[in-house]
């Protein structure tokens, strides 16, 4: 894949994941609904019984319902400007979150980290002429910012160690996600350049 490409298929997996969550959580709300329904109506006269099935209490219910599921996929759903998304090689064994791109990212592109980690994710697109946000396709080139300032990086450096073997470029690359490699690191370059890959962890 290309970075798009791979950003892409991180969203539908991200998508699909919140989607079997959502499943699990409406499965789990209903079953606690129930147990707790069966649990009162043991507990009630047949007045009451009656009084509990009137429409009213009904639609209560099921606002009640609708509010708590919605609670839990706000809490439990996987975001990653909520940070509880780690993008991660098993292969090389690095990983990060979109933190820590932002201290890199505020300095060259002027703004907060806090409000760099929120545009990292989702269709925003910077234009560096203007050091703007738009949640629209600048033009026919424009990528997402995850593509733009994370996965082009990352792909980058693989490009630089892989396929260029300039230990020069790797080194300069390395500093500006962040990663620095060590005399030893380096000295294992020419026999393996994917060990410095792993070695680096790219973004700590």
């Amino acid at each position: 894949m290309d970075p798009e490409e791979a950003y892409i298929y991180l969203v539908n997996l991200l998508e699909k994941t919140n989607s079997l969550m959502g499943s699990l959580i409406v499965r789990d709300i209903n079953l606690e609904s129930e147990s707790k329904n069966k649990y009162k109506n043991s507990h009630k006269t047949s007045s009451d019984l009656i009084r509990n099935n009137s429409e009213d209490n009904n639609n209560n219910n099921e606002v009640d319902m609708n509010i708590l599921i919605q609670e839990k996929e706000d809490e439990l759903y996987f975001s990653p400007e909520k940070g509880n998304v780690i993008f991660a090689s098993a292969i090389d064994c690095w990983g990060f979150t979109l933190e820590s791109f932002s201290d890199l990212l505020s300095k060259s592109t002027g703004f907060k980290r806090e409000v760099i980690t929120k545009l990292l994710w989702g269709e925003y697109y910077f234009n560096k002429s203007t050091k703007k946000v738009h949640k629209t396709k600048i033009n026919n080139n424009s990528k997402p910012m995850f593509v733009e300032f994370v996965l082009n990086n990352i792909y980058k450096l693989y490009n630089l160690a892989l396929i260029d073997k300039n230990l020069d470029a790797v080194l300069k690359a390395s500093k500006t996600v962040g990663a620095e490699l060590l005399k030893n690191e380096v000295n294992m370059f020419d026999k393996n350049p994917r060990m410095v890959l792993r070695v680096n962890k790219l973004i700590n």
